[in-house]
């Protein structure tokens, strides 16, 4: 019924009207300002209802005598309807003794916590008082009476929630502080390892006791030969030579490093075995080429860390099935020209980098496995 559009009008024709019951309805809400018209009234009966708090507008009824709001479901008031109550009652008793007004709300499953510590300040302080009648509170699963006594573990129900919280943050900063400087430490632990291996791995290579005779090898097609030579040596050379400190080759380009007098294959091989890193520079010659294709192959079958340079834009149908695998699969350089200047898409020192980060790893896996 409350919920109907009329409902909101429906005391809007009697504005003489001083008695209004509509106890025992099942009602659990009654619109704002449907009194709006009705500033006579004296009695207001909702009892027996299912209201969980006084939302309608009561100042402006200045002859109210008796508002029942026994046995509904209200738990507590507060808020505004809290505060719209108050200013009845002060308005009301201002007036005079004559014209107070009484709220009689027994048998309420009122509830004495943290939240309602105001609206029990208000039963103790001005109802009770008013009335001389005792209400009934639920606290933490236990009826007991609204007096001092409950208002004080209601309070301190609040600060306790307050402690609770506060150590919940607390342990969470402590936790995460924890957290932070665990990541810290293994972080340093972590980089003083690589930095340490780094060392290592430098060490032994530049005494030559590694099996690896080069950092890397450069492969390419014949027909890019001025490009890998003049472009990619020349810039890795110097990039490598500064970070590792070698006045010794330490970059094999093939044809360069080959033994004279014995099998081609052979040489490649051996050239591909004696590099830890290999790196290929692609280009349309080079899907073109059985030779870069096998040199491709056997490096890959070497289990040689593999890092591929595109020199040029080349069609995934253009490349043998070992070079699109590899494609999709790791991550790769690209030379740029721009007005007959080449330019590497990361730059050399990212290239350098992890040309020394690859050795390094295929280092302490061959170290493991001794």
């Amino acid at each position: 019924m409350e919920h109907l559009p009329e409902f909101n009008d429906l005391l809007e024709a009697f504005t003489i009207l001083k008695y209004f019951n509509i106890a025992e309805n099942k009602l659990t809400h009654l619109p704002q300002d449907i009194f709006r018209n009705n500033v006579g009234l004296e009695v207001i009966d909702l009892a027996d209802n299912e209201l969980t708090t006084v939302e309608f507008n009561l100042i402006h009824l200045k002859m109210l005598r008796l508002l029942n709001i026994a046995r509904n479901r209200i738990k507590l008031i507060d808020g505004k309807a809290l505060a719209n109550v108050q200013l009845l009652l002060r308005t009301r008793a201002s007036a005079g003794s004559n014209y107070s007004t009484v709220i009689e709300m027994a048998e309420n499953p009122f509830i004495c916590s943290c939240e309602s510590v105001k609206f029990m300040k208000w039963i103790i302080s001005v109802v009770q008082q008013h009335t001389g009648k005792k209400y009934l509170c639920k606290m933490e699963n236990e009826e007991t009476e609204i007096n001092n006594d409950s208002l004080h573990l209601a309070k301190f129900s609040c600060y306790r929630a307050t402690v609770i919280i506060c150590a919940s943050i607390a342990s969470l900063i402590v936790i995460a502080v924890a957290i932070l400087l665990t990541k810290v430490i293994l972080m340093r632990k972590r980089m003083q390892k690589e930095k340490y291996q780094r060392k290592l791995f430098l060490k032994d290579f530049r005494k030559g006791v590694l099996t690896e005779q080069y950092l890397c090898q450069i492969s390419y097609s014949s027909e890019d030969e001025m490009c890998a030579l003049d472009i990619i040596h020349a810039n890795l050379n110097i990039v490598l030579s500064r970070k590792c400190r070698f006045k010794r080759e330490i970059i094999s380009t093939g044809d360069k490093n080959f033994c004279l007098g014995r099998p081609i294959v052979d040489e490649i091989f051996r050239c591909i075995s004696k590099s830890c890193v290999v790196v290929f520079v692609i280009s349309k010659s080079f899907c073109e080429s059985r030779w870069c294709e096998m040199e491709l192959r056997e490096a890959y079958e070497m289990d040689k860390p593999i890092i591929l340079i595109f020199k040029e834009t080349v069609k995934s149908s253009l490349m043998p099935k070992l070079l699109l695998t590899l494609f999709n699969k790791i991550t790769r350089a690209k030379l740029v020209e721009n007005e007959g200047e080449y330019s590497l898409i990361p730059d050399w020192e990212n290239l350098s980098e992890s040309i020394i980060k690859l050795a390094i790893e295929q280092f302490i896996a061959e170290q493991s496995t001794l």
